[in-house]
């Protein structure tokens, strides 16, 4: 790991910084076991496992399944069930069935490999399907309640 820290002072110095490799950027309003395949596609992906890093997209995507309808949902099913209950609308669920059928290549001994920006793509994909449903309404909750605390008159 590579890390940096700047003097802030003559005898201070600020907090280290790491900057290689990278730290993965999922937010914590990800449900952890979610967040953690995202992780783990990110560092495959790192690595040039392109093929790992695939299949772990899929699975960060089956988590979101799974916690949006029952633990034996299929990833298929269960990204048509997400649609009809819009929890995701038209354009994430044309990525999510784009994901779902390059998981299932990934994921299954078809001889099939992936090159780098297909499997950077889907993890793109499967990241902004994450943030879409789990951190934008969040943070768009956090907003408006910000602003109604603005719009109160003070006593």
């Amino acid at each position: 790991m590579l890390a940096e820290q700047e003097q802030a002072f003559v005898d201070e110095w600020g907090s280290p910084r790491r900057v290689w490799p990278p730290p993965p950027q999922f937010s914590y309003l990800i449900p952890e076991t979610i967040r953690e395949s995202l992780v783990e596609a990110s560092r495959c992906s790192d690595y040039e496992a392109y093929t790992a890093s695939v299949a772990m997209s899929g699975r960060a995507l089956e988590g979101l399944v799974r916690h949006f309808t029952s633990p034996t949902t299929y990833l298929g099913p269960g990204i048509r069930e997400l649609h009809k209950q819009k929890i995701i609308d038209d354009r994430l669920f044309e990525w999510a069935k784009a994901l779902h059928l390059d998981r299932n290549v990934a994921a299954h001994s078809s001889g099939q490999t992936f090159e780098g920006q297909d499997a950077k793509d889907l993890l793109a994909f499967a990241t902004a399907i994450c943030e879409y449903v789990f951190v934008v309404p969040q943070r768009f909750k956090e907003f408006q309640e910000r602003r109604v605390k603005k719009k109160k008159p003070s006593k």
